[in-house]
């Protein structure tokens, strides 16, 4: 299983909700968490995700920014 982290923009729990349908939609993702206290809003996803660009473009349609780290 691996472990990926994004930088966001998502910064309450309405945004959480709103994009939720979006993460939980892609293939691979086992769990994952916003951490709403970091500065980066680090989004962190476990799983087996192939693709994190797939994860990315959904992340934008849902309309928030998403940036891999690291």
């Amino acid at each position: 299983m691996k472990t990926l982290k994004f930088k966001t923009n998502i910064e309450c729990t309405q945004s959480v909700a709103n994009v939720s349908n979006f993460i939980d939609n892609t293939d691979g993702i086992k769990n994952w968490e916003i951490d709403l206290w970091s500065p980066d809003k680090v989004l962190t996803i476990r799983g087996n995700v192939n693709r994190p660009g797939t994860l990315v473009k959904r992340v934008h349609r849902a309309g928030y920014q998403i940036t891999q780290m690291g």
